[in-house]
């Protein structure tokens, strides 16, 4: 009777942080944006929090050509505008993209290691910014910046 209950105890405490929401399995933090806008040829930094992280790696992989471009610390693309930086106080692994082009636009998913795999997509929209030209008094035209025509 008393292995029995000796036995039950270790079973309880062993649970025990399943149960009371302190389980040890890699969770994403809250984030701050799914969605990012980025200004062509500006840099831009996408931010994934894990809590948790244990034995377990954080992948960056962009989701328009499934091209695996950061797994933990380490950067697996060749392409040079592209790096990962593990802030290890903030449990942020941040993916930045410098000077930014059409091309880069889209998703982008940050992944946990465990089995099954969670994910976090993280989307990159172009911020179109208009401004007016005022060519006569009481004429008004709207110009895309990104758009380049003779004046």
């Amino acid at each position: 009777m008393m292995l029995s209950v000796n036995i039950l105890l270790v079973l309880i405490e062993m649970l025990s942080p399943l149960t009371s929401g302190k389980a040890s399995f890699p969770l994403f933090s809250t984030s701050p944006s799914q969605e990012v806008e980025a200004v062509l040829g500006d840099d831009i930094l996408l931010h994934c929090q894990v809590e948790n992280m244990g034995i377990h790696t954080v992948s960056w992989i962009r989701q328009k050509d499934l091209q695996i471009l950061t797994v933990g610390s380490h950067k697996f693309t060749t392409d040079q505008r592209i790096s990962v930086e593990h802030d290890p106080r903030n449990k942020d692994f941040i993916l930045e993209i410098r000077l930014v082009t059409k091309e880069d636009l889209g998703q982008y998913e940050c992944q946990i290691s465990t089995s099954p795999v969670k994910s976090r997509v993280v989307s990159i929209r172009t911020h179109t910014t208009t401004f007016t030209i005022q060519s006569n008094p009481g004429a008004e035209h709207t110009k895309d910046p990104h758009k380049t025509s003779p004046l």
